[in-house]
């Protein structure tokens, strides 16, 4: 059995235009679902930027249901355009300093975004078997959904580095794979090898995601999105200062 730490950020859970942005309980509801058929849970990492409700005293409570480490940022969290280079700058820190504690006593990393809806309980298992198909690679990551549109097509890039589409089949090679897509980077939620991070692998202050995905290939480890995991963000509320809600 493989030891899985879970990292993530939340964010407030404040409403914003009538929609909340951060999810602890179900975020937490949603681990203790999943079907740890050929892996095991070990300790989840939390950090906890600061906020305008009690998001950080809901984390810390669930330390009596989990493994948990919880990390507070002392800094305001920018919520600017989801591209803004000052977000992105923020963001990396914050998830380095996550990924550098979780990589400790585990197998793999599962990085996943605090607000993000987990509709199949088999997702993780489904990730790690993908590691045992594909016994090069350095991460697995599900499709990001929106509903029924890609959520993250500035992240998922084919080989060739053309940016992934909103609409099926997304790629001009989509169709050509069964299940495993081999990919130059993707984002939102990955799960990776835990000791990439103590190989230099982490989240880049420009380019975030695609930075970590870069330094995963440079170590000859190979990326694929698996066609049939899906992972969703949430849609209600819609487009906020360039930020979906």
């Amino acid at each position: 059995m493989k030891k899985i730490n879970i990292c993530t950020l939340f964010k407030d859970s404040v409403m914003w235009y009538g929609s909340f942005i951060g999810q602890v309980h179900r975020f937490f509801h949603q681990i203790s679902q999943q079907q740890q058929t050929n892996w095991k849970l070990g300790k989840i990492c939390c950090l906890v930027s600061p906020s305008k409700d009690n998001t950080y005293e809901e984390v810390v409570a669930y330390q009596e249901d989990f493994d948990m480490v919880v990390l507070y940022d002392d800094q305001e969290s920018i919520v600017q355009s989801t591209l803004d280079v000052k977000r992105l700058g923020h963001m990396a820190r914050l998830g380095n300093l996550v990924l550098n504690v979780g990589k400790e006593d585990s197998d793999y990393l599962l990085w996943i975004e605090s607000d993000l809806i987990i509709k199949d309980r088999n997702l993780i298992s489904g990730l790690c078997e993908g590691f045992n198909i594909n016994h090069n690679a350095g991460i697995i990551a599900p499709m990001a959904m929106l509903d029924r549109i890609l959520y993250d097509i500035w992240a998922f890039r084919d080989l060739d580095g053309y940016n992934w589409q909103w609409k099926h089949p997304f790629c001009r090679d989509y169709l050509k794979y069964d299940r495993y897509v081999p990919m130059l980077s993707v984002g939102t939620t990955t799960l990776i090898k835990s000791y990439l991070i103590d190989m230099g692998v982490g989240f880049g202050e420009r380019e975030h995601f695609l930075e970590l995905c870069k330094r995963v290939r440079s170590l000859e480890h190979n990326i694929f999105v698996d066609k049939k995991l899906q992972i969703f963000h949430p849609s209600k509320g819609g487009l906020v200062k360039g930020r979906w809600i």
